[in-house]
């Protein structure tokens, strides 16, 4: 099957019988992934699947060590090898027949491939052919830490607001919540030539979208009466997958 749109090659290369540290006797499937590319990408794969001609279906028990195991990097135009471990305890034999399912994400393809292997009519190691391989888009979320990066350098203040207040703004960041439902907002304000506030301040700070419609604010006020020419300032506020919807944030003062 025809698997060069995710840039990699699959293969299994052969099957081992060993004994784990664990004292669990097991059979060991390599599979050999091989960077089609010029340049250095990720892959993650899922734990196996097999299932035996007798309709009998098996997950993989654990990850060989020392090898690519579920997530990994693979330098351009080479590869590496995975081992996928299945307990004799549960997989008893190998059998002509059998078949092995995989899946593998391609992140920054943004695809996700269905490969199945297939054991052919030698009683040997070999072959085994892959004989499916389905592929579907998905939906790339970045991290927290990458959304966070990049909406913090995407942060606007209006400084014509803050120097007919009377203050600079500095030191702004964003973090995004680990379920992208918040936004928090921090950074410092002090007065431009002195110590004290002439009145309260009030801070606000707005997410937009791609189309620049509004996706959430909030605000924090910095009192005059306690102001000793230096703070921090913290301004939270929630909206559904705003982490992931907004792209740039915009802080600046007001009156408080």
């Amino acid at each position: 099957m025809n698997v060069e749109q995710s840039g990699f090659g699959f293969q299994i290369a052969h099957v081992q019988q060993a004994t784990m540290q664990g004292g669990d006797d097991a059979f060991i499937i390599y599979l050999n992934i091989t960077n089609l590319d010029p340049k250095a990408r990720v892959i993650t794969l899922s734990k196996a699947t097999y299932v035996t001609t007798g309709r009998e279906q098996l997950e993989q028990d654990v990850w060989l060590t020392g090898y690519l195991a579920q997530h990994g990097r693979i330098k351009g135009n080479a590869h590496r090898k995975s081992g996928l471990v299945f307990y004799k305890s549960h997989l008893r034999s190998i059998s002509p027949g059998d078949s092995l399912y995989i899946e593998v994400e391609v992140p920054d393809r943004a695809l996700k491939l269905s490969l199945r292997f297939e054991k052919g009519a030698s009683e040997g190691n070999m072959p085994w052919a892959l004989c499916g391989a389905d592929s579907e888009e998905f939906d790339v979320r970045p991290t927290p830490r990458v959304a966070s990066k990049a909406l913090t350098k995407g942060i606007e203040r209006l400084e014509v607001f803050e120097e007919q207040l009377g203050i600079v703004l500095d030191k702004l960041s964003l973090t995004v919540s680990d379920d992208y439902t918040w936004l928090t907002v921090t950074g410092e304000v002090h007065v431009a030539g002195g110590r004290s506030l002439a009145r309260d301040i009030k801070l606000v700070a707005v997410a937009y979208d791609s189309e620049g419609s509004i996706l959430g604010t909030g605000d924090c006020v910095i009192s005059a009466q306690t102001f000793l020419g230096l703070d921090v300032f913290k301004i939270a506020f929630w909206a559904r997958d705003i982490g992931l919807l907004a792209r740039r944030i915009r802080v600046f003062p007001k009156p408080g």
